[in-house]
């Protein structure tokens, strides 16, 4: 039917096939069928029943452009998607670690995989070669306390590529299960680990704060007002796996490295737990960083 939208001249009633199927049956019940017959009862329900038909009225092209382009968008997602789902089987079938540590519809893993099609080759791929396959957003990540070159590639792999997956904070620290989930029913209103989320993303901010804990003054700060005994170890470094996401997803957003200096001056300008080594503010220091208190929130 879209061949024939460019002639003007030709005035088209659209015929759905269950209305012509219903049509033919009604004169020949024993359900034969051919597609000349069709055609001919076809016509003669146009010439019989046109009132019951409804004359095409077909937007602009323009407007029929972008239809075809919108579809044909939708279309390649979905390629991409199949694409997707069959290479993450293939890899599970002889090479699942590779679908733990990446999200596979990714550049990095394409790359990876040409030159390192299994975990045999990888394996025999000497550590400094790894090292250095470059990915755009290593500066970012490398910039951070505690990230080292174990670190980086896994901050990389959760975060992605993709700056539209996540539009909020919040929705990484749920996506990889730092946020808790709030229980309230009644009586009962508890806290508790979030379980759908997927464990190797989770452990990769977890262990990432608490690389942090020697070497960054107001992040161990942080820790230690939230652990006051040993059984509390875990749930306080994820309290302070939840807060370094909010920095970590600011920074990958804006692609921007990570500032130690102008965050310590933000936090000390709003009297924030920063440690005993750290002191006050300067006017001229919080000039500096007067709009760097907006991009990263307490």
């Amino acid at each position: 039917m879209n061949l024939l939208l460019p002639y003007p001249h030709l005035v088209l009633f659209p015929v759905p096939a269950s209305m012509s199927a219903s049509y033919r049956k009604t004169f020949v019940p024993s359900g034969a069928k051919d597609d000349p017959g069709d055609a001919g009862w076809i016509l003669d329900l146009l010439l019989r029943h046109r009132d019951r038909l409804r004359r095409l009225e077909p937007d602009d092209a323009n407007t029929r452009l972008l239809l075809m382009l919108v579809e044909d968008r939708r279309q390649l997602v979905d390629d991409r998607t199949r694409l997707a789902l069959r290479l993450q089987d293939c890899l599970k079938q002889y090479f699942p670690q590779a679908v733990k540590w990446f999200d596979v519809d990714t550049p990095l893993v394409g790359d990876l995989l040409k030159e390192w099609p299994d975990l045999q080759h990888l394996q025999r791929c000497h550590d400094s070669t790894l090292r250095n396959a470059s990915h755009p957003d290593a500066p970012i990540f490398a910039s951070f306390p505690g990230a080292g070159p174990a670190t980086v590639p896994r901050l990389i792999a959760a975060f992605g590529t993709r700056r539209e997956r996540y539009q909020s904070a919040f929705e990484v620290q749920c996506d990889s299960g730092i946020a808790p989930v709030y229980v309230r029913s009644g009586k009962i209103d508890l806290v508790s680990v979030r379980r759908a989320c997927q464990d190797f993303t989770r452990q990769t901010f977890h262990e990432f704060a608490g690389q942090t804990l020697p070497r960054c003054e107001w992040a161990n700060a942080y820790y230690h007002a939230h652990c006051t005994k040993p059984a509390e170890h875990h749930a306080a470094v994820r309290a302070l796996a939840f807060k370094w996401i909010r920095i970590l997803f600011r920074c990958w957003k804006n692609r921007k490295p990570y500032d130690e200096q102008l965050y310590v001056t933000s936090l000390r300008r709003r009297n924030a737990l920063l440690g005993p080594g750290l002191a006050p503010v300067t006017s001229f220091e919080w000039r500096k960083v007067a709009g760097f208190s907006k991009l990263l929130e307490k």
